[in-house]
């Protein structure tokens, strides 16, 4: 696997373009397919479309101030400038960006791959930008508002400039990633170790140049939401750290079972889309067929490179070892809940980890033929291919059938016969809240400081959303049956909702549309009941 077994035309970016317009093929027909659009995107461009009314860059919310209820700024900013142009232009001005940034993926993947410093075998080259165009949660949560493909595409392009050492690059890069993602301030101290360890072959004042574009990107922010919100850091980060806690505080737990839950948790969430898998309905990550076989076989590939990297002391490769090592901490022990969008950027990084691993071993057993390569690498990129059709028509059927035909008439209705001054309780943020524009009382409180406030002062095992339903006593109630069904009758005692409001609609999708979706027992969204209060609480 010497210079020549790399093809002249990879080097040329051949393969790189060919992967990157398909990358961007296939992203523009997964929008037109599905129009799929994440709970999450709506809780953000509301806050980007109130601001273009009027009411300020918030949340709907009577008689509170401003709040920053949205994680990621790029994902309200680009809409912003949608909405400038077009109240509604937002969303699509989002997906657009996502669409071009997923070829550009491809592009930083080919750079890798042919750098002199890396001069990848082409098959396992082909098998980089393959994920990058190909892998279904690499397509779906960013052309479906997120901004996940933003957050891979930067983060990517970020490692690539650690590793050949382009100090703007690497400080515009991370100005952007910062601003896509606020845990993405981790790059900092990745950036500063590779720094230390590469301190002897950078010229005087080449930091300097890394930190002053970032600066110059990200402090306006900084600045901007101190004054505006009263702190730079957004509300969803502490409701969601009061609200849901941490499972490794659990003192329940013993240690056994604290690594044992690690162990399971990567497996099952963390490295999961290195394997086929469908997260479409939000609660959770369904291997496909292989029951996390091939994302644990990816994984030992990578753990093996980065103990190579370690051993030999390969600086140009350290951004990456590390970002491995600091994401699983950050997104194992420190983040309350891994949302099923959250590794998606992290499964880009570590697939470069594993191919590294793969060609590592590939020359320690010294295997001379290409052939075992190439069939590996169209393998595992015809598995992922193979899903598309499956996953755009999910994806569809959860928008049409689902979505549409539930939660968005939720919003509709509540529009229709609540006051402007009516608060609604609800789990369910994203898509209530932008479609009825009244005040949700929503839990953890993303989009409501109000509840996260009063989680604060209860026990760590009362804080709940029936109980800051009883507290704040909403005028309506939006629940699925199952949050109902907690609410019982109780040793003879008629629970709080039966207590307090009465039933005024249901709104259930079409039970034999939803069996048609794959995996629809995980979809807790076919079903809401609407509760008005009806005495004095």
């Amino acid at each position: 696997m010497n210079k020549k077994s790399v093809s002249p035309h990879l080097e040329g970016g051949g393969y790189g373009i060919f992967f990157a317009i398909l990358a961007i093929l296939v992203r523009l027909a997964f929008w037109i397919y599905t129009d799929r659009v994440w709970e999450d995107a709506l809780i953000t461009v509301l806050n980007s479309e109130n601001a273009v009314g009027g009411l300020g860059l918030t949340h709907y919310n009577i008689g509170q101030p401003p709040i920053h209820g949205f994680t990621s700024p790029i994902s309200v900013l680009i809409p912003l400038i949608g909405d400038s142009i077009h109240v509604g232009f937002g969303l699509s001005l989002l997906k657009i960006v996502s669409l071009m940034l997923g070829g550009i993926a491809v592009i930083y993947m080919t750079l890798f791959a042919i750098h002199p410093k890396i001069n990848l075998p082409v098959p396992l080259a082909v098998l980089l930008m393959g994920y990058a165009a190909f892998e279904p949660q690499q397509i779906s949560f960013g052309m479906a508002g997120l901004e996940t493909q933003i957050a891979t595409t930067v983060v990517l392009a970020f490692l690539y400039y650690v590793m050949v050492w382009r100090p703007l690059a690497i400080g515009l890069s991370l100005g952007i990633a910062v601003l896509t993602r606020p845990e993405f301030i981790l790059l900092v101290p990745i950036l500063a170790a590779v720094s230390y360890f590469r301190r002897k072959n950078i010229a005087r004042g080449e930091i300097i140049k890394t930190f002053v574009p970032a600066l110059v990107i990200y402090l306006p922010w900084i600045i901007f939401t101190t004054l505006y919100y009263g702190s730079p850091v957004p509300n969803s980060i502490p409701a969601k750290m009061i609200g849901y806690g941490l499972w490794i505080t659990n003192p329940d737990m013993s240690l056994f079972s604290k690594i044992a839950s690690a162990f399971l948790l990567s497996k099952n969430t963390l490295f999961t889309y290195l394997s086929p898998a469908f997260a479409g309905h939000g609660t959770g990550y369904a291997p496909m067929f292989d029951k996390h076989l091939i994302s644990m076989t990816m994984t030992f590939f990578a753990l093996v490179e980065v103990l190579v990297i370690f051993k030999r002391r390969e600086i140009h490769l350290l951004g990456y070892a590390l970002f491995l090592l600091f994401y699983s901490f950050f997104y194992l022990f420190v983040t309350p809940a891994l949302f099923s969008w959250y590794p998606v950027p992290f499964s880009a990084v570590v697939v470069i980890l594993s191919v590294l691993g793969i060609q590592f071993v590939y020359r320690r057993f010294h295997f001379r033929s290409l052939k075992l390569l190439w069939a590996g690498s169209l393998i595992y990129i015809s598995i992922f291919i193979a899903m598309i059709p499956l996953t755009f028509e999910a994806q569809r059927g959860i928008q049409k059938d689902i979505e549409d035909k539930v939660r968005k008439q939720i919003g509709l209705y509540l529009q229709t016969v609540m006051r402007m001054d009516e608060s609604v309780g609800t789990e369910s943020l994203g898509y209530i809240g932008y479609y009825s524009r009244r005040t949700v009382f929503d839990w953890p409180g993303l989009g409501n400081r109000q509840v996260a406030e009063y989680a604060k002062t209860l026990p760590r095992s009362q804080r709940n959303m029936q109980n800051m339903w009883k507290h704040f006593k909403p005028d309506y109630l939006v629940v699925r049956p199952s949050e109902y069904e907690k609410l019982k009758i109780k040793n003879g005692e008629d629970n709080f909702i039966d207590k307090n409001y009465v039933l005024v609609k249901t709104f259930e999708a079409d039970p034999a549309k939803v069996k048609q979706i794959p995996y629809y027992w995980m979809n807790i969204d076919t079903k809401f009941l609407v509760f008005r209060k009806i005495t004095k609480i």
